[in-house]
């Protein structure tokens, strides 16, 4: 599975995080969902399309979804003097 399209947003205080859940180059599902401490709420999550992902496939989606939305870190001094 792969996730594209991550939107986060904050409405009132909390945040959600919108995407795209594709398998073999299909969309299956779009998630909505709030945002607790980093971690999503699947249990108030709106997901639209396939919906019966098992534990280990939210998982994985959050973790890549904390992957896209991590700040990257700024180069490193190392590298601009390489350049």
């Amino acid at each position: 599975m792969q996730i594209a399209n991550v939107a986060q947003s904050e409405m009132r205080g909390q945040n959600f995080v919108t995407f795209d859940v594709a398998m073999n180059g299909h969309l299956i599902a779009t998630v909505d969902a709030p945002l607790l401490s980093g971690r999503i709420l699947w249990s108030h999550a709106a997901i639209h399309g396939f919906r019966d992902f098992d534990s280990r496939e939210k998982v994985l989606l959050e973790a890549e979804v904390d992957r896209v939305l991590a700040p990257r870190a700024p180069p490193s001094a190392d590298a601009e003097r390489r350049h």
